[in-house]
């Protein structure tokens, strides 16, 4: 459900009317100001209540007065309206300004909201509508006291209206129930069948002008949903690429980390060959020198013994080092060739899930054969 911006134009047109600065309130809403300003553009129902909640609470107390409530018992001396300004002063009874109350009604709302229940005689119309004053407290608030004021529009007092839930009733003044008489600027009776075609006129080109921009915001909503799903796809696609940068990066580093551990690994032989050796020489040389002091002195002085046990214990926490590398490296290698491939495969999907989408599309607006 869609409410009409002659709602917000009425109360920017009241504040610079006035002298407020509008500017704060239009950065807050950061909604194109040339659609709250135009009265043939829609919105969103539940984006005008909270605007007017913006507004509300930017100029409060706006010298005590209550802002919609005021702007809305004024809207007949703003002039905000365009087109339906003019219909409405054409307009020889407040009886027939809500003759028709869906038709009347949608200019405002959009769609028309169906109504029941429609009671009516000559100083009062009545009707239920399913536009509650509890889902939407401030627009209905706004509206309420611009249906009061409809009989100005003719040169009469304000009516009374209700509007309370569902239910809404709206009554005048019998004694000014009499049509005041119209003239043109020569003093001649202009004719009832010529007023009514200038109305009918007036009231055709309003609707066709709100048609128009009813068109204009679908197509805007389509836009905003192209918008974000190209924004979407695009976080996608960044992801995408940063996922499988960093996994060709890390099938790099898992490289790099293979070729230093193997050589580790071959050093590491090398050293405890070497130990080996020496281990042979020291029993040879002790086989040789039996109770040498002087190679016992050697001996003590290199802290052989502990050398000798030590070593194995180094030697074995090296290898586990080792192993450990070779396994992280062959986890990340493994690991980024399936992110890889899985990246590969959510791209083969999604750009053939386009395609269809692109070949469903293409035969929806194809036109049928006959």
């Amino acid at each position: 459900m869609y409410f009409s911006s002659k709602i917000t134009n009425s109360i920017l047109s009241y504040l610079d009317d006035r002298g407020y600065d509008t500017s704060k309130v239009l950065d807050l809403i950061d909604f194109p100001e040339e659609f709250l300003r135009d009265p043939a553009y829609w919105i969103k129902a539940d984006q005008m209540e909270s605007w007017l909640h913006i507004f509300i609470n930017s100029y409060k107390p706006l010298d005590g007065t209550d802002l919609l409530q005021e702007v809305g018992s004024r809207i007949h001396e703003i002039k905000s309206w365009g087109v339906l300004d003019s219909v409405l002063r054409m307009m020889p009874r407040p009886q027939e300004i809500m003759n028709q109350p869906e038709r009347f009604l949608s200019y405002f709302i959009s769609p028309a909201p169906p109504i029941a229940h429609l009671r009516r005689d000559m100083y009062h119309v009545a009707f239920d509508l399913p536009i509650s004053t509890e889902q939407f407290p401030l627009t209905t608030t706004f509206l309420k006291a611009v249906f009061s004021v409809l009989p100005c529009y003719v040169g009469q007092s304000p009516a009374r209206c209700e509007w309370t839930d569902i239910h809404f009733r709206l009554e005048w003044a019998p004694d000014l129930e009499v049509p005041l008489p119209v003239e043109d600027s020569q003093g001649h009776r202009i004719s009832p069948d010529l007023m009514q075609s200038i109305i009918e006129q007036l009231e055709q080109n309003q609707r066709i002008l709100e048609k128009r921009n009813e068109e204009l915001v679908l197509k805007n909503e389509e836009l905003e949903r192209a918008h974000q799903d190209l924004r979407t796809h695009m976080k996608a696609q960044v992801f995408t690429e940063k996922m499988k940068g960093l996994s060709e990066f890390a099938i790099v580093i898992a490289r790099d980390l293979g070729a230093p551990a193997d050589l580790l690994s071959s050093e590491l032989q090398k050293v405890q060959d070497y130990m080996v050796r020496a281990q042979q020489v020291i029993t040879l040389m002790s086989g040789i020198e039996k109770n040498s002091k002087i190679l016992n002195e050697v001996l003590r002085r290199v802290d052989w013994d502990l050398v000798k046990d030590s070593f194995q214990d180094s030697l074995k926490r090296s290898e586990g080092a080792l192993t450990s590398i070779r396994k992280l490296s062959n986890e990340l290698r493994r690991g980024s060739q399936e992110t890889l491939k899985a990246l590969a495969e959510s791209t083969l999907s999604r750009s053939s899930s386009d395609q269809s989408e692109t070949q469903v599309q293409t035969l929806q607006e194809r036109p049928p054969s006959h």
